[in-house]
């Protein structure tokens, strides 16, 4: 805009300009310098007792301030800090180690012993092993037999399941670049060439993808899905020396604890609508017009929305329009105080649905009425008014969590399967080829869900690579990790 076109406008438009501007400025000052934690607490605190029934819809819409006081006993600090820790590792191997006497004791009686107990490490190393198939010749006919050789995911390869189980939860759970795992192989040892290391983690992983797949499906039948989507560089083969914008879309069941990890070459809706075709129930995302459409195109998918992405609106908000963007946190931060409350107890389903009823839907509809108030006042471009305007246009599906005990008030354990990615975005910087990116996709989608039902990824790894190529694909679901939880709760 020039000074002309400035010249031109009115009072009234040059201050709104200006509070755009100044608006813009604060948003920038926040993304640079500001903190990253969602969850608001107001100054000073004007949280009521949300138990109190009474009180609440007595306080609604305004708030209640309440001054408490009380009482604490301090605990004693432990003497032993060390040996708390000690008494939660009843499960490790121990290693005995007699320490040498100073003085000459040949002529003494022994009485005993005192241990010294101390956590132990030893750092990975890299050995040959030898699996020995004994030979044996029957002498009535001269055959030969011989044991069977061992079982490997990929056939002649030189690497043993245990070190590609190390190459692939360090790249893919510890999210270590290619160029570190080279080097701590080169310091044990081994001097590997990239290229070879990647033939045996590919190879691996084409094994794994029936696996991935199978978990998609089982997925589609929970009812009730988490969707979200992240970017991921991708080297273009069409185009030497460019890379492709694709993305990662996470599907996770909260119900059945699944991450299953799609790549799609573009954002574009023909890929989740792939995915959900057939599906029937609810999938919780954030606004994104694609997931709105999918479910308004298919009767049998109803769309829930995210309260988390609707929060992160007006606390964008919150530098500019410190009164009207704080009290919409306040009654926020309410219904995640009762959400809270879920978590501390074993809530029923319909002990959740009842509660929320009676809590939650009051406050909900307290602060739809605050946006309509205060849309008719707002900036449409300020940060405010882009946070109303999303509010209300999404409304019906924000508040939709309430219906049903199932869901969940916003997506947030979607999101934090998708961390993985954006940590590995950081390290490998971009992948290889989209081939590389369906593989990469597969094994997400196993990591993801082992850590989805608290299985540690390596020993599983060690459990399954080993039978992977035996494995029938009626059989996949007795090799998922919620099976190998099941065969192993203590793992």
């Amino acid at each position: 805009m020039t000074i002309t076109d400035l010249n031109q406008l009115t009072r009234e438009e040059l201050t709104e300009k200006c509070l755009l501007l100044y608006d813009q400025y604060s948003q920038l000052q926040r993304l640079v310098f500001g903190q990253r934690r969602e969850r608001f607490i107001s100054e000073p605190p004007l949280l009521p007792n949300l138990f109190d029934q009474n009180n609440l819809f007595q306080a609604s819409p305004e708030l209640l301030k309440e001054k408490i006081t009380y009482e604490r006993t301090k605990p004693q600090k432990s003497n032993h800090k060390g040996r708390q820790l000690l008494s939660q590792c009843t499960h490790l191997p121990v290693e005995r180690e007699v320490l040498p006497m100073q003085q000459d004791v040949s002529e003494m009686t022994y009485i005993g012993e005192s241990v010294q107990e101390k956590l132990a490490f030893k750092p990975g190393k890299l050995y040959l092993k030898h699996y020995v198939r004994s030979k044996y010749v029957d002498p009535t006919d001269g055959t030969i037999i011989i044991a069977e050789p061992i079982a490997e995911p990929i056939a002649k390869c030189e690497a043993d399941i245990s070190l590609i189980n190390f190459i692939l939860v360090n790249k893919f759970v510890y999210h270590l670049p290619e160029y570190r795992i080279i080097e701590i192989l080169k310091n044990a040892g081994l001097k590997i060439p990239s290229s070879t290391m990647n033939g045996w983690t590919h190879g691996t992983i084409n094994t794994l993808i029936p696996l991935s797949k199978h978990l998609l499906n089982q997925l589609k039948s929970s009812g009730y899905t988490q969707v979200d989507e992240t970017r991921i560089r991708v080297q273009d083969g069409e185009r030497q020396n460019s890379t492709h914008l694709g993305y990662m879309w996470h599907y996770y069941s909260p119900e059945q604890k699944i991450v299953a990890v799609n790549y799609e070459q573009n954002r574009g809706r023909e890929g989740p609508a792939n995915i959900l075709k057939g599906y029937t129930g609810y999938i919780q995302t954030d606004g994104y017009e694609v997931y709105k459409s999918i479910a308004k195109e298919n009767p049998d998918i109803i769309h829930v929305g995210c309260m988390a992405h609707f929060r992160r609106y007006f606390k964008d908000a919150l530098d500019n329009y410190k009164e009207k963007a704080g009290y919409i946190l306040e009654q926020i931060q309410l219904l995640y105080d009762i959400e809270q409350s879920f978590r501390d107890e074993n809530t029923t389903i319909a002990n959740r649905l009842a509660v929320r009823k009676i809590l939650s839907q009051p406050i909900l509809e307290h602060i739809h009425s605050k946006m309509v108030e205060y849309s008719l006042t707002a900036i449409p471009k300020s940060t405010l008014g882009k946070a109303i305007t999303y509010g209300l246009n999404n409304w019906t599906a924000i508040e939709k969590y309430i219906t049903n005990g199932r869901l969940e008030i916003d997506n947030n354990l979607i999101e934090n399967k998708i961390r993985p990615i954006a940590l590995g975005r950081k390290n490998f910087i971009f992948i290889g080829s989209h081939d590389a990116a369906v593989r990469i996709a597969a094994i997400y989608t196993i990591m993801g869900t082992c850590k989805a039902n608290d299985v540690n990824p390596s020993d599983y790894l060690d459990w399954l690579l080993p039978k992977i190529n035996d494995i029938k694909i009626t059989e996949l679901h007795l090799y998922t990790p919620m099976a190998y939880k099941k065969l192993f709760p203590n793992s």
